[in-house]
């Protein structure tokens, strides 16, 4: 397949391309044919095969692949910026960060941005005006409803769920009772995120830029001061994990279901399982909401492939780590408690039916609620340790699939073959796409092999 690769970013793209939106069309995009005509708008559609997608306000056109020279897309330009995004800058840089996201036609992270220029320097006056703070006699007022407040009573007034504070980047809205500070951290961290699932794995998964109707289901996030706060209305359990839920059980006042939830616990510098749950979200919102004009599921509680959601978020989410803010990148780490519990019932128990090279079949074909203590067989956190194991074998170890003696397929592909099955056209969500990943051998037959490497 032939992707048209990113011009790099510099002022050369600026004399190039002056991106701005009009109206309300976005048409930050360019995109240039071989024939030199630039056609503006929104890259949705980088990777397909055949096409490059690009809504030109409400109208989508579809380029071919072979006819596209070069992409200048927002994700590009977002990398670019984001770049100078660096632990212990002097404030004056950090305002510089504001206006070079004004240049690159980035409104949402130059606000984003002033709001981290007044964590540096707290009477930043170009912060405070560009957010629209009041000056007053005792120093700059915000806004607190219908009212202006200090600083100090702001972080009061945020406290209580209903006057959560919300902020938006360029693919995320974080909603939280928190702090200020915590909602700048998490949403730099969620970009940070959003840029290495990209640039990791979207190729490969045939991942769409960002959700189709971004007013409507732009990605959010609900972050609560802990477990037990009386905003934190939890469809999956009582016992109130994270975890991500666009089934429209639960909505933002705007009525925006693609939400994920969280919350912090003791001293931990960022919310439970943020990471974990946040690539899931991501996860269904570039494979499925890129594409579907409010496709979401019918029925929550049986949505299927949930396993690779959980898979996904575990193995991606263990890679960041950092200072809250400035995530980074590290090889996998484990968490040893979903170790133990994926060597639980290896051999008998609901999973296997005595049967135990029905296992991974069995596995992929648990309805949502499976994980979620939704059923009553008590297997819940068993499910979800296995399904994490499952998919971190097939990521890490990538398996040979054999058949009449030959090498016919690899885990790590099938697996791929088995979202874009799943998320992407969809078509199936059961086994019997992982065979045909496989090149035709039974996905039942990496069994012994994960048994073995699961008992290291």
């Amino acid at each position: 397949m032939k992707v048209a690769r990113p011009l790099r970013l510099g002022s050369a793209l600026l004399l190039l391309a002056p991106l701005a939106q009009a109206g309300e069309k976005d048409l930050r995009d360019l995109v240039i044919t071989q024939d030199g005509r630039e056609h503006r708008g929104r890259v949705i559609e980088r990777f397909g095969e055949e096409e490059l997608v690009l809504y030109e306000g409400t109208r989508k056109r579809e380029i071919p692949q072979e006819d596209v020279q070069t992409v200048v897309a927002t994700r590009d330009r977002l990398a670019s910026w984001i770049a100078g995004h660096v632990q212990g800058l002097p404030p004056e840089k950090e305002w510089a960060l504001v206006e070079q996201a004004e240049e690159l036609a980035l409104p949402e992270m130059a606000r984003l941005q002033a709001y981290q220029t007044l964590l540096a320097d707290p009477e930043h006056a170009g912060a405070h005006e560009y957010l629209g703070h009041q000056r007053g006699p005792r120093g700059y007022r915000w806004p607190a409803g219908k009212r202006w407040v200090s600083r100090e009573e702001h972080a009061e007034h945020i406290r209580e769920w209903p006057d959560r504070f919300v902020l938006e980047s360029e693919h995320w809205v974080v909603e939280t009772n928190t702090s200020v500070e915590q909602a700048v951290q998490c949403l730099f961290d969620l970009e940070l995120l959003y840029l290495r699932w990209m640039d990791e794995l979207a190729e490969d998964l045939d991942a769409g830029e960002d959700v189709l109707e971004k007013d409507e289901l732009k990605m959010t996030m609900h972050v609560f001061a802990a477990r037990d706060d009386e905003g934190y209305t939890s469809f999956y359990n009582s016992e109130r994990e994270p975890h991500y839920d666009p089934s429209r059980q639960v909505m933002t006042a705007r009525g925006n279901p693609n939400l994920s939830f969280t919350f912090y616990e003791g001293s931990s510098p960022r919310p439970v399982d943020f990471f974990d749950v946040a690539v899931q979200q991501l996860m269904y919102s570039t494979l499925v909401l890129s594409r579907r004009s409010g496709f979401l599921p019918v029925d929550i509680l049986t949505r299927n492939a949930h396993w690779v959601e959980l898979g996904m978020g575990y193995w991606l989410g263990r890679q960041l780590t950092g200072s809250p803010g400035y995530a980074r990148p590290i090889e996998f780490h484990p968490e040893p408690r979903n170790e133990r519990l994926a060597r639980e019932l290896l051999r008998t128990g609901p999973l296997s039916r005595r049967r135990v090279r029905k296992e991974i079949t069995n596995l992929i074909g648990l309805e949502l609620r499976a994980f979620h203590a939704l059923d009553d067989d008590g297997h819940s956190r068993i499910y979800r340790a296995k399904a994490r194991s499952l998919f971190r074998y097939l990521m890490e170890e990538n398996p040979p699939a054999v058949k009449r003696g030959q090498v016919v397929g690899y885990g790590r592909e099938a697996l791929f073959h088995y979202l874009r099955d799943a998320y992407v056209t969809p078509t199936s969500h059961s086994s019997s796409s992982f065979d045909e990943g496989l090149g035709g051998a039974k996905v039942e037959d990496l069994y012994d092999g994960w048994a073995r490497w699961r008992m290291n």
